[in-house]
């Protein structure tokens, strides 16, 4: 964590921060918690027979109690942390709903749990689709700086190996924009992707340094 930090602040040479938006990203990655950790789990229980939608909301609540010391978490705290780390919430090049939408998962995990008032969704707390990943699209055979909405139209839409029809994926396409301030990549501020480049820069220095 303290060197996604360190990356962050080179970031912001190239796409300078106001200084409340740093000292936001400071007081987030002062952590030494690696949320990716969560991440793996997430992604683990989209094998797991039974209620996806329910299996993901155990796992992240269990996370939240053990790792971060919250006692019974609320929606609130819940989507907070989710949107706070969202750039580490990976599963190997894929921000964990992304990753949903590969296996063909976007109904039971967005539609059933981060778009459902009883579970993970309100008006004032939603979950943030602007991560930043740096994920391998097979239409130009290139790794490729994107949102979840990127991946939808670039990846999810164009692929024939995502489970799932046309229809619905354009249905959720159109829904995290309007509804969640979904944005393309090319579309977040400066200050956005420097926070994200600085997460992935990060950790492909602690890979390169672990080989």
């Amino acid at each position: 964590m303290k060197r996604i930090f360190f990356a962050l602040l080179c970031a912001c040479l190239a796409a300078p921060m106001s200084v409340a938006s740093l000292a936001s990203a400071s007081t987030r990655l002062k952590s030494d918690i690696d949320f990716g950790i969560l991440a793996e789990r997430i992604c683990y229980m989209y094998l797991k027979p039974g209620d996806k939608a329910s299996n993901v909301k155990h796992t992240i609540i269990d996370f939240a109690e053990d790792a971060l010391g919250l006692d019974s978490p609320s929606k609130e705290q819940i989507i907070t942390i989710l949107n706070d780390h969202k750039h580490e919430l990976t599963c190997g090049d894929k921000h964990f709903m992304s990753h949903a939408i590969k296996r063909g998962l976007y109904n039971e995990i967005f539609y059933f749990l981060f778009f459902d008032e009883s579970d993970l969704y309100s008006e004032e707390h939603k979950l943030d689709f602007n991560a930043v990943t740096k994920t391998y699209n097979p239409v130009t055979e290139q790794y490729e700086y994107m949102t979840v909405l990127d991946y939808i139209e670039q990846v999810a839409l164009n692929s024939r190996q995502t489970p799932g029809s046309t229809r619905e994926l354009k249905e959720m396409r159109e829904d995290i924009i309007d509804l969640f301030g979904a944005k393309r990549y090319s579309e977040l501020s400066p200050e956005e992707q420097a926070e994200g480049l600085a997460v992935i820069r990060a950790r492909e220095a602690e890979r390169q340094e672990a080989q």
